[in-house]
């Protein structure tokens, strides 16, 4: 318990439930945590659009309008001109929290500095905003100076992230590591009755059914996986696989994916699921877990599969990190090519050995090194931190 002399924290974050996405949905439970080690917790955010914003218990959600016109870019606007009323507002904070690599932050963090806030700057799950890719461009690298200008702690993501601040002059004493966060209550395995009652609610079958989460696009790897399910198919006639997450109907990249597929026989036994307010239940409902992404920021996804007791089988993509636990132990490892990752799909199928090994190690490594009250801990010991400098 930190106290009640906890510093007071501002997150600034564009996206915050029920509009989900990685990081929104990782502020919202870590202020919900933070918030419960009696800090006073703030939320700048852009209203989700549909329903309205739900706040924590003891959090407090600074939403701007959300903008009738204007995009990704009137959004981002908004969010920063929402941040810097709550900073130059009379409720005084003691630690500003931002995240991303987006210039418009700069206004932001000058406030802070005037007002004398602590800064803490955490890189988030894309992959895009580690410090050489802010600095290709000179606001960008305005950006970076800000941060040091303002003695920021850098909060990166993963190891990968450190090297890139520490070349762009950050001490390694600011710079920090803090893994996102798994719900691990919401992500629990399911018995064997619950499962097929979830099934059943969901119109899901197969045997074995195996679960993906994440968008449809060329970096998820889906074309890689539409070419490796057919010859899963092959050995395993029974299998089904869903699809949970958004995708385009119209776009070039689904019609490359369902000629894939249909020109293999194999379109009848794919559910494109699309986006859902929460996976959880679809993740559950399966046997096992695949994800044949090319790129990750991080790699949420198959941690949300292992900590609802799937195997999992992964490709071996851009930014894995040793954090996502070991091949063979905690997960199975494919190459990035249609038969090796049709070749562990069916490993984890026909091995009763390796599933149980996957399913005995997987959720443990998530619960020891990604659980949300852990993860707010050592945050909260990073902010007092900020806050007494």
């Amino acid at each position: 318990m930190v106290g009640v002399h906890a510093p007071s924290l501002l997150f600034v974050v564009r996206k915050y439930p029920p509009e989900h996405s990685g990081d929104g949905l990782l502020v919202h439970h870590l202020a919900r945590h933070l918030a419960a080690l009696s800090h006073r917790v703030g939320v700048a955010c852009v209203h989700p659009g549909e329903g309205e914003p739900r706040p924590a218990p003891g959090v407090q959600v600074l939403a701007a309008p959300r903008p009738a016109a204007g995009g990704l870019r009137g959004r981002r606007l908004a969010l920063h001109a929402r941040a810097l009323a709550a900073v130059l507002g009379p409720r005084r904070w003691d630690v500003l929290i931002s995240m991303g690599g987006d210039p418009l932050l700069l206004p932001v963090l000058l406030a802070a500095r005037g007002r004398g806030l602590g800064v803490v700057h955490r890189t988030s799950l894309v992959g895009s905003d580690d410090a050489d890719s802010i600095a290709r461009t000179r606001a960008g690298r305005a950006l970076l100076g800000t941060l040091r200008g303002v003695d920021a702690r850098i909060v990166c993501v993963t190891d990968v992230f450190r090297p890139g601040f520490e070349r762009r002059g950050f001490a390694p004493e600011r710079l920090e590591v803090l893994h996102p966060g798994v719900d691990v209550e919401a992500y629990r395995p399911a018995e064997a009755a619950e499962k097929d009652s979830l099934r059943r609610s969901l119109g899901l079958a197969g045997d074995p059914l195996f679960c993906f989460v994440g968008g449809v696009i060329h970096r998820k790897g889906i074309d890689l996986l539409a070419r490796a399910w057919p010859l899963v198919l092959a050995r395993h006639p029974g299998a089904r696989l869903v699809l949970v997450g958004p995708f385009d109907r119209d776009s070039a990249f689904f019609g490359e994916v369902i000629a894939t597929l249909r020109a293999a026989g194999a379109e009848g036994s794919v559910t494109f699921a699309g986006p859902q307010a929460d996976p959880s239940p679809w993740v559950r409902a399966a046997d096992a877990f695949a994800f044949p992404s090319r790129q990750e920021g991080f790699g949420m996804a198959p941690l949300e599969g292992m900590a609802a007791g799937l195997p999992v089988v992964m490709t071996r993509f851009e930014g894995l990190s040793d954090a996502l636990g070991r091949d063979g132990e905690e997960h199975l490892l494919a190459e990035l090519d249609a038969p090796s990752l049709a070749d562990g799909m069916c490993r984890i199928a026909e091995d009763p050995a390796l599933r149980a090994r996957l399913v005995a190690r997987g959720r443990p490594w998530v619960e020891a090194r990604f659980a949300y009250p852990a993860l707010a801990e050592r945050l909260s010991r990073i902010c007092a931190g900020a806050a007494a400098r």
